[in-house]
Formats: structure tokens, C-alpha cells, sequence
């Protein structure tokens, strides 16, 4: 399966949440990424039907091995542009 941008972005968002939440729950990935609750939900089973992240149903998400590998590039874009 293709990797697009929109799915780089979101595993990036959820590669940072994931550095203070073991599992980062839904309520929390919405309040820092800018779409409609469907959308995330949408994304949500895009990215765990393609084997880059774990949902656990009332606890939250957590990215696999390789959902960290497709989070690394945008998370690379977004360093250097704070440089």
C-alpha cells in the first residue's frame, strides 16, 4: 500500500503523543490534529487495517514498528523547518 502524506502526518502526530501516552487516546490525537471526528476515524482504520498502528477500543492507539518508520520523514520536515 501506498503511504500518503495525510498518513506520514498523522503517525508523526501520533509518534509525538506517544512520547508521554502509552496509548494515545482518540479525544487526545483530535484536540492536535486539525479534521472532523470522522476524518480521524477514517485515518484511524486506514493506518491500523495497514498494519501501522494498534487500536484498542476505549483506550486509544499506539503505532507498530513500521507506523514509526512512515512517521520519521514528516517528522524530519517538521525538525528542519524549525531550524
Amino acid at each position: 500500500m501506498t503511504v500518503s502524506p495525510a498518513m506520514q502526518r498523522y503517525a508523526a502526530e501520533i509518534y509525538r503523543l506517544q512520547q508521554d501516552h502509552e496509548q494515545v487516546p482518540l479525544s487526545l490525537l483530535s484536540s492536535h490534529v486539525d479534521a472532523s471526528a470522522q476524518a480521524i476515524s477514517t485515518m484511524i482504520k486506514r493506518l491500523n487495517k495497514s498494519g501501522y498502528l494498534v487500536h484498542e477500543p476505549y483506550k486509544g492507539v499506539r503505532l507498530t514498528q513500521s507506523g514509526e518508520k512512515i512517521a520519521m520523514p514528516s517528522l524530519r520536515r517538521h525538525r528542519l523547518t524549525e531550524v
